[in-house]
């Protein structure tokens, strides 16, 4: 016995054979604007922490599971989007700089030592400080240098050059380079730095 299914009516269909929007908001571009949809809102929460954990865009999209031009694109069309992630960077980027300032400056915090103790109040054991102790973390010349570099190269750079005309510039460079030889066949002979300090 043969048995005939009733016709399935067709879905609509916008340019490109892609379902209108009938079946997805968003016209014929349908299956792209519904993936913000589905993916891209639902994590914004997500997105949020992956980038306040120090997640790249490259990392997100991979995380999403969306192709790279798609995540732009939903950055440019979507407001909502591009302001979480442009804030989010922007909190990130200045914890990360006030943590960079603070160990250039080098701070003082507490170092507390916790002992279990049961409370006579209650007769439960509790996590009780018994000892708390100033302590100072020295600036970090490193974290100094990186800082300075960053935000004031034309004082800091590694060669910071005094402006000078070409003759009198390349003369400098010159003496330099010989004084940069002399030291260097110096040491290579057993010398120290100084014309002075003949070894022995």
């Amino acid at each position: 016995m043969i048995s005939i299914l009733p016709k399935q009516p067709s879905l609509p269909k916008g340019k490109g054979g892609l379902l209108c929007e009938s079946v997805f908001p968003g016209g014929g571009d349908g299956l792209a604007a519904s993936k913000y949809n589905t993916v891209v809102l639902p994590n914004l929460n997500n997105i949020k922490r992956w980038i306040g954990d120090g997640a790249t865009d490259k990392e997100v999209i991979s995380r999403l599971r969306i192709s790279e031009s798609s995540f732009y694109k939903y950055k440019a069309e979507h407001a909502e989007f591009s302001e979480l992630l442009k804030k989010t960077k922007e909190v990130v980027d200045g914890e990360v700089e006030n943590a960079l300032l603070k160990r250039a400056l080098g701070y003082d915090y507490e170092d507390t030592t916790k002992e279990l103790r049961i409370n006579p109040a209650t007769g439960k054991a509790e996590l009780v400080v018994t000892k708390a102790v100033k302590k100072h973390v020295l600036p970090d010349v490193l974290a100094q240098m990186y800082w300075l570099k960053n935000r004031l190269p034309e004082k800091w750079r590694d060669a910071p050059v005094p402006p000078q005309d070409g003759e009198d510039a390349k003369k400098r460079a010159d003496e330099a380079e010989d004084l940069r030889r002399e030291l260097m066949q110096r040491r290579v002979m057993g010398f120290g730095d100084d014309p002075q300090q003949e070894k022995p």
